[in-house]
C-alpha cells in the first residue's frame, strides 16, 4: 500500500501553481470551449505570475508595468467593445449627475475654477468624464499643480510616469513621481525628452532641499514649482496603485462578444434551409436533388411523390437570450444594471421601472466614488488657498424621489416641532441650491396651537371682523346661508385654536 500524501503536502506541492493546473484541467474540455476561455487564463496567469500570490504573502499589487499593459488593453477595449465603453458612459453619467457645488471658497477661487481653461482641465465635465475614464482604464489619475499660480496645470497620462519615489518604511506611501515627456517647445519636428521629479501634495515637505533624485544611476531635476495630484481607485493595504474598474470585466467582455458573434454565424447558417425533401426511394432522393440542384431562381415546383416539410429552426433565429449569464457578469463586473449595459428593457425579470431607475447597490456604489471624487477636489481646493471648503454632488435621486422628499419635509414642517432653517437646508440639498438665504420672517408657520386667530387679534385691536359666520344671525360651520354658500373665511383650524382657547 503507497503513503498517499497529506492535505498539507498536497497543498504545498501545488501552491503558487493555480494558473498551471487551470491549464491542464482546461486540456480536458472541448477544444470550442478552451479557445474561449483563453482570455480568462490568460487574466489568471498575469495575477498568478505577476501581481498576486496564492501563498499568503500580499505583494505590492499591480506594477506600474502591468498597469501599463492592462492600461493599453482597456483603452483598446473602450474604443472597440460597446459592453466596455458602454458601461464606462453609464457610470461616468452616474457619477456626474446634476454636477458638483463647491462651498466656503473665496471669490477669487471661484472666478478661477470657472474660468474656460480650469474647466477644461479639472473643474468642467469633459474633465470629470476623462477622470471616471482614467480610472476606468488606468486605475487612477494624475494632475500637475503649477505652485506659482496654484491652478491645475494638466492631466498626466499614465504613460508619461516613469517611477515612484516611496516611503522606505511604507512602500505603498508615494512621495513623488518621475515624468518622463516629449517637450514640443522646438516644434513638432524637433521634439526633446524631458524627465523631473514631482513630489505630491501630501508630501510635498518631505522634498525638503533636494534639488536632484537618482534614477537608473543618474540624478534627474526635482521640480520646485510644481506638484502632483494622484489618486487610485479599488485599492488595498499594501498596494502602491490601484487597479481600473474595468479589469475584472474586461476577459467577460471578450467572452460574451464571442458568444454574439458565434450566435450570428449560426443564425446565417439556419437561416440557409428552411425545408426539407424526403422521398420514398433512393432513385427519387437521386432525381429531386437533380432537379434542386438544376433549378434557379423562386417559385419552382416540386414535382413527384415527394414530401416536403419545413425544417424545426425555420423561421428561427439563434437563442441569444441564453448568454444573459455572461452580459450579468460583465454588468456585475463594471456596476451596472444588466438592463442598462445591454440596453434591453425587455430582460427576462425586469420591467419599465427598473430600465428608468437605479436600484440601491448602484446608487451606494456611485455615492461612493462621488465621495472620492468630492475628496480629490477638496485637495485641491485646499492647495487652491480654500481654508474650510466643502464639495457635495447633487442628491443621485429621480424626480419622483424629489417630490416625496419634499412631500416629508412638509409633513415635518406642518407638524410645527421644527424650525425653518435645518428644513430650508435639507430642501436646498434636494434641489441643488448653493445658497439659499435665511429663512423669510414672514414666513407662515404651521397652526400648531400657539397661532392666535386673526378676528380674536383684529378685536384687541378694536377692529371688527368681516367674518358673517360669526356674526349673530349668520350662517356658522354645517350651517346654510341660504344661497347655496358656506361660510367666506371659515378656517376649521381656527375653531380647534378657539376651543383650546375656551377650555
Amino acid at each position: 500500500m503507497t503513503n498517499q500524501p497529506s492535505i498539507e503536502q498536497w497543498i504545498e506541492a501545488r501552491r503558487g501553481r493555480s494558473a498551471e493546473l487551470l491549464e491542464e484541467a482546461f486540456e480536458h474540455l472541448d477544444p470550442r470551449v478552451a479557445e474561449q476561455l483563453s482570455g480568462v487564463m490568460q487574466m489568471w496567469k498575469e495575477e498568478d505570475s505577476d501581481w498576486l500570490s496564492l501563498d499568503g504573502n500580499q505583494s505590492d499589487g499591480l506594477s506600474l508595468q502591468d498597469l501599463k499593459q492592462w492600461s493599453g488593453q482597456l483603452r483598446e477595449a473602450l474604443v472597440g467593445n460597446p459592453h466596455i465603453e458602454r458601461g464606462a458612459n453609464l457610470r461616468s453619467d452616474y457619477i456626474n449627475e446634476g454636477g458638483v457645488r463647491y462651498g466656503d471658497i473665496t471669490k477669487k477661487i471661484r472666478t478661477a475654477i470657472e474660468s474656460d481653461i480650469q474647466r477644461r482641465r479639472y473643474f468642467g465635465p469633459t474633465a470629470r468624464q476623462e477622470r471616471y475614464r482614467a480610472c476606468y482604464t488606468d486605475g487612477g489619475v494624475f494632475y500637475l499643480g503649477d505652485n506659482k499660480t496654484r491652478q491645475i496645470e494638466a492631466a498626466i497620462p499614465l504613460g508619461e510616469i516613469v517611477d515612484a519615489y516611496r516611503n522606505s518604511q511604507n512602500r505603498s506611501e508615494v512621495w513623488a513621481y518621475l515624468r518622463e515627456w516629449q517637450d514640443y517647445s522646438g516644434g513638432v519636428q524637433n521634439p526633446r525628452l524631458r524627465r523631473e521629479w514631482v513630489f505630491t501634495d501630501v508630501f510635498e515637505e518631505k522634498r525638503g532641499n533636494r534639488k536632484t533624485i537618482n534614477y537608473d544611476g543618474k540624478p534627474v531635476r526635482v521640480a520646485r514649482d510644481k506638484v502632483i495630484f494622484d489618486a487610485f481607485v479599488n485599492t488595498q493595504i499594501g498596494w502602491t496603485f490601484g487597479a481600473p474598474h474595468a479589469l475584472n470585466a474586461l476577459a467577460w467582455a471578450r467572452l460574451y462578444r464571442d458568444f454574439l458573434v458565434n450566435g450570428k454565424i449560426m443564425s446565417d447558417a439556419m437561416a440557409q434551409f428552411a425545408f426539407q425533401v424526403t422521398t420514398k426511394t433512393k432513385k427519387g432522393t437521386e432525381n429531386t436533388s437533380l432537379k434542386f440542384a438544376s433549378a434557379r431562381g423562386s417559385g419552382q415546383t416540386v414535382v413527384g411523390p415527394n414530401d416536403l416539410a419545413p425544417l424545426a429552426t425555420a423561421g428561427k433565429g439563434y437563442d441569444f437570450d441564453s448568454g444573459r449569464a455572461l452580459a450579468s457578469v460583465v454588468a456585475t463586473a463594471i456596476g451596472v444594471s444588466v438592463i442598462h449595459l445591454t440596453s434591453d428593457p425587455g430582460t427576462a425579470g425586469s420591467s419599465y421601472g427598473s430600465a428608468q431607475t437605479l436600484d440601491l447597490p448602484t446608487r451606494l456604489s456611485v455615492e461612493s466614488e462621488r465621495n472620492w471624487n468630492a475628496e480629490l477636489d477638496l485637495r485641491v481646493l485646499r492647495w487652491m488657498g480654500a481654508k474650510n471648503p466643502t464639495a457635495e454632488f447633487n442628491p443621485l435621486i429621480s424626480a419622483t424621489d424629489v417630490y416625496r422628499e419634499i412631500q416629508a419635509i412638509k409633513l415635518a414642517w406642518d407638524t410645527g416641532l421644527f424650525e425653518g432653517t435645518p428644513l430650508q437646508d435639507r430642501i436646498a440639498d434636494i434641489l441643488g441650491i448653493v445658497e439659499p438665504g435665511a429663512v423669510p420672517s414672514d414666513v407662515l408657520t404651521p397652526n400648531n396651537g400657539k397661532t392666535v386667530l386673526a378676528t380674536k387679534s383684529a378685536s384687541s385691536q378694536g377692529g371688527q371682523s368681516d367674518d358673517s359666520g360669526d356674526q349673530a344671525g349668520g350662517a356658522g360651520q354645517g350651517q346654510s346661508t341660504g344661497a347655496g354658500k358656506g361660510p367666506k373665511s371659515r378656517d376649521t383650524r381656527d375653531d380647534n385654536v378657539s376651543d383650546n382657547a375656551a377650555n
